[in-house]
């Protein structure tokens, strides 16, 4: 510990000014100055804090409540925060912004890693390598000894190449969707495997969809599917679909809120489901109002305590937390006072068989890589979870999993946690493409655990078993869609999809579209021209040309014909 505290002085205690950097004040070696600093810092301090903060913990037995080890954490995520800052040019590690400078960002290509082994999902289509910032948050979150590739030296001025064609050899099972691209030339699946996790690990399953609004939040109860987004004109108004199993949609409301994006909890026993803009949350049990409350301008997560009974909102700027006693006749609200040093929480789920929560903070820059655990009885911070570059935008639990959680972030990365240690036990990633965001679902199978991940640039979900550190098992088409947000259902063993098609606009017109090529298709089958994947690239070739909810029911025996059908799409080209 003495090591990164010695780090801490000597970086606090450089405060050599401006006009004192070098000879003749060169802004070359400012520049040089700063990039190596920053690189020092990352590398040589950081790198190894996590590390040691995480044997600290360990040695601790976990309790990060006081002494060493809270004053360790404490100091490691500040120093992840200002890395994370520079790396984004908004804040610095000295007096001068950072900026996006190009030594810096070349420098950066050869850091250390310092959170757990990368599972990796290969590219699968042709993803365009841009950005300022590849080379530094790659470098933070790179296996040993890789980085970015040379952008120079990449075909195409920096587009990779596409994916090798849909090779139907790697299909594990004849009952395999074609939707699944299969990493490996054959996926060994385990002699002993039972027929439940053997469908997800062989992508056994029936993929069906529907249309549905703008989306922007998917939760699941065992019965029914909820759906926040935005539609009517020009997608401005609030939206909240609800669906049975079998896509059928039920009696929903129409969400009385001023703002057309919104957050939404659910009490998954009742089906009572809590939505909320910045100052006022309402519970509707069907299509019908139950509870109207106005909570000020808090804007923060929100969920359902004691079966129902509760519901609780955090503030997004500061440390309180509301709980609502929600009664038949009245509704009654005191107000929880947190640890001071909580500014904000943006996001959380309930630990399983715990009255802690996980946590991430406000959605201001400053704070928003932290995450943490709250203890609930006491209302104050207890671990604290590294290795975020950006916003943490989702949480994971799985049942039977009591330890794991799963983020999702803005930097494209989803991570599985155990929530004994401070450090990342997987990462998951693309492998150098530069995501711009992630949704992630976390899954018990039959006892083994299956983390599934949706990207936004390379338009699919990659299906990883969180057991075998490497390369994940395929990805699943989402025809040409983003994913906005995943969801499990153990109920049905199903996974839930809410996807965003950017190649439609507001009104209804579609942009970007070229004729399919390459492949039998019925007539006016169109395809985006600058979809992520080809035509090619799976074993049915679909274009969802609208917002869809996927569902992928994985069955032992399932049918691999059934399969979502062609969009309806418009031609020609591009629309202004």
């Amino acid at each position: 510990m003495k090591k990164f505290e010695l780090a801490i002085e000597m970086y606090e205690e450089d405060d050599t000014p401006f006009d004192e950097c070098g000879p003749d004040n060169d802004p070359s070696f400012i520049v040089d100055n700063q990039a190596r600093k920053t690189v020092d810092v990352i590398k040589d301090v950081l790198g190894e804090a996590v590390k040691l903060a995480a044997a600290e913990v360990a040695k601790a037995g976990g309790d990060v409540t006081g002494g060493e080890v809270k004053k360790l954490l404490d100091d490691v995520v500040e120093f992840e925060k200002r890395a994370v800052g520079a790396a984004y040019g908004k804040s610095t590690f000295c007096e001068w912004d950072l900026g996006d400078d190009p030594e810096l960002a070349k420098m950066c290509d050869h850091l250390d890693p310092y959170t757990k082994p990368i599972v990796y999902a290969p590219l699968g289509g042709s993803a365009g390598l841009d950005g300022a910032l590849g080379p530094l948050l790659a470098a933070l979150m790179a296996e040993r000894g890789s980085s970015m590739p040379n952008w120079s030296d990449v075909p195409g001025g920096g587009v990779l190449q596409p994916a090798p064609p849909y090779d139907l050899s790697r299909r594990p099972s004849p009952h395999s969707t074609p939707l699944a691209r299969f990493f490996a030339a054959k996926p060994l699946t385990p002699p002993d495997i039972l027929p439940l996790p053997r469908s997800v690990f062989e992508a056994r399953c029936e993929v069906t969809s529907r249309y549905i609004p703008l989306p922007q939040q998917l939760l699941v109860s065992a019965s029914k599917i909820f759906v926040s987004g935005a539609g009517g004109y020009k997608q401005r108004a609030p939206v909240l679909g609800i669906y049975d199993n079998s896509f059928a949609p039920c009696k929903a409301p129409k969400v009385a809120l001023e703002d057309a994006f919104f957050s939404m909890c659910l009490d998954g026993v009742d089906d009572l489901v809590a939505v909320a803009d910045q100052s006022c949350m309402i519970t509707y049990r069907g299509e019908r109002g139950v509870h109207k409350i106005l909570t000020g301008k808090m804007g923060g997560a929100m969920t359902f305590l004691d079966g129902g009974k509760k519901l609780a909102r955090a503030s997004a700027y500061r440390s309180s937390v509301a709980v609502f006693e929600l009664k038949t006749d009245s509704i009654s609200g005191t107000n929880i006072k947190l640890d001071s040093n909580i500014k904000g929480i943006s996001s959380w789920t309930p630990l399983l068989n715990s009255t802690n929560f996980v946590c991430a903070s406000k959605e201001s820059y400053e704070d928003s890589t932290e995450v943490f655990e709250l203890d609930w009885n006491t209302g104050q911070r207890g671990m604290r979870y590294l290795g975020h570059a950006g916003k943490v935008t989702g949480l994971s639990t799985a049942e039977g999993r009591d330890n794991d959680f799963l983020t999702s972030c803005s930097d494209g990365v989803a991570r599985l946690f155990d929530r004994r240690s401070p450090q990342p036990t997987l990462t998951f990633a693309i492998k150098d493409a530069e995501e711009s965001g992630c949704s992630g679902a976390f899954a018990n199978v039959g006892g083994l655990p299956f983390v599934f991940v949706g990207g936004t640039k390379t338009e699919q979900i990659s299906a990883y078993d969180a057991r075998l550190p490497g390369k994940a098992l395929y990805s699943l088409a989402t025809g040409n869609n983003l994913v906005r947000s995943l969801a499990w259902q153990a109920s049905t063993n199903s996974l839930w999809a809410a996807t965003d098609c950017l190649y439609a606009d507001r009104v209804g017109g579609h942009h970007g579209y070229r004729p399919a090529e390459n492949i039998r298709s019925p007539p006016g089958c169109n395809w985006p021209g600058m979809a992520y994947h080809d035509e090619k690239s799976f074993g049915h070739p679909f274009d969802a040309a609208s917002n869809q909810l996927f569902k992928f029911a994985f069955k032992d025996e399932a049918d691999p014909k059934i399969l979502p059908a062609w969009g309806q799409s418009s031609l020609p080209g591009s629309f202004f």
